[in-house]
């Protein structure tokens, strides 16, 4: 009796412990769900002003710190203009939401330089997405949009970042430069939005691993319109998808050397690759475009650019080439149309300057400007170029005169008679 009593009893213990578990368990998951409450920053005790006269720094940071504080949320900014005087700082488990473009967050500030929403790079940020509402960086010594670092599970979705034609800065820089590009990020995404006036750079992922630039539209950009460009020796980029945005640029003028419309380059020391460009369509006004290239990769290897579409460039379609000493390598480069380039410059639709070890393949380069079709120079090697329809072009291919030499197969040549 006493063994059967003991197996009894302890069978009881485990069957209440299960069910405590259950019920506490339960009361967390109920007051999780009670805490992802939307808070109106209009509303007491925040009170934020909706008609751009007063200041709502302080209310908009209350309503985040306290959301983030109580386990997570939505912090709602109804229509209207939000004048702020201090930079927005992220937290934990926060979505930050407008009502679309009536919804615009403008800066006044003293300080020069300053974005309008940033994070305490220290400390790690989670879990925050920023949605339907519109940025606008016209504001007194506004520089930037949004600059972040060491942000894990961020979304910028629906959102409109709008600039003058002549401001410097940039819309969107994650990990990217200065003390932002110390403290990496990863699973990184911008989708679904709108930028105008990018200035140096529309969306820049520095140190970034894990990142997604889909679906967006950029319109007159000048320097660097979406950019992968790992900062330092030691930065990494990678995992990241460039897929689906819409490019159109005219001549803007800005602070800033000219670099292309997408970059990927290792010109801070630093190591891209895993880099997918595919699916874009990248265009320039032609009568007051720049010289710049479509697409451009510096030093950078393992990149695949794919089914985009280029067209009415100053520049190359497609340029890719060295830096900081590294070449570039294992690049494919696959079934895109390169259309009407090289207006502005005396090159090739696409240019490989000490490229190895890549492939180029099934592109269709088209245009009555292009010195060459496609050219391989400087050390430029072992390459695989195949099926591609070279038309219209002066001449078809400037081949590598490096003693290793490329393969070429089954391209299709017709040239302005």
């Amino acid at each position: 009796m006493g063994k059967r009593a003991s197996k009894f009893l302890l069978v009881f213990v485990i069957a209440i412990s299960l069910i405590v578990g259950y019920i506490i368990t339960k009361d967390i998951k109920d007051n999780d769900s009670e805490r992802k409450e939307i808070v109106d920053v209009t509303k007491t005790p925040y009170a934020a002003d909706a008609n751009g006269i007063s200041d709502s720094s302080d209310a908009i940071q209350r309503a985040i710190n306290d959301v983030s504080e109580n386990g997570g949320g939505t912090v709602f900014l109804p229509s209207g203009t939000y004048q702020l005087k201090s930079e927005i700082f992220l937290k934990n488990n926060v979505t930050l939401q407008g009502s679309g473009k009536t919804t615009v967050i403008k800066g006044d500030f003293s300080k020069k330089g300053s974005p309008l929403i940033t994070n305490k790079v220290t400390v790690p940020l989670k879990n925050v997405t920023l949605s339907n509402f519109r940025l606008d960086r016209t504001g007194i010594n506004t520089q930037h949009g949004i600059l972040l670092g060491n942000a894990t599970n961020f979304l910028a979705e629906k959102i409109e970042v709008y600039s003058n034609e002549d401001r410097p800065g940039g819309a969107i820089g994650i990990s990217a430069f200065d003390i932002y590009a110390k403290y990496p990020s990863k699973n990184i995404r911008v989708k679904n939005s709108t930028f105008y006036y990018t200035g140096n750079f529309g969306v820049q992922f520095g140190n970034v691993k894990s990142g997604v630039v889909e679906n967006n539209d950029f319109y007159d950009g000048y320097r660097e319109v979406i950019g992968v460009e790992p900062y330092g020796k030691s930065g990494i980029a990678q995992d990241i998808k460039i897929k689906g945005n819409f490019i159109f640029n005219k001549a803007v003028k800005v602070n800033g050397t000219p670099t292309g419309k997408v970059i990927i380059t290792n010109s801070s020391g630093g190591s891209a690759k895993e880099i997918l460009v595919q699916g874009n369509v990248i265009q320039e006004d032609v009568a007051s475009g720049n010289s710049l290239p479509g697409i451009a990769l510096y030093g950078v290897s393992e990149v695949e650019i794919s089914k985009n579409a280029v067209s009415n460039l100053g520049g190359s379609g497609i340029f890719v080439t060295s830096a900081y000493g590294k070449v570039a390598e294992k690049i494919l480069i696959d079934n895109n149309k390169v259309l009407n380039c090289s207006l502005r410059t005396n090159v090739a639709g696409i240019s490989l300057l000490d490229t190895h070890n890549s492939v180029i393949s099934e592109n269709f380069v088209s245009g009555n400007k292009h010195t060459y079709g496609i050219s391989e120079e400087k050390t430029s090697n072992q390459n695989t170029f195949k099926s591609n329809m070279l038309y219209g072009n002066k001449l078809p291919v400037q081949k590598s005169k490096y003693k290793l030499g490329s393969n070429y197969e089954d391209n299709h040549v017709e040239l302005i008679k």
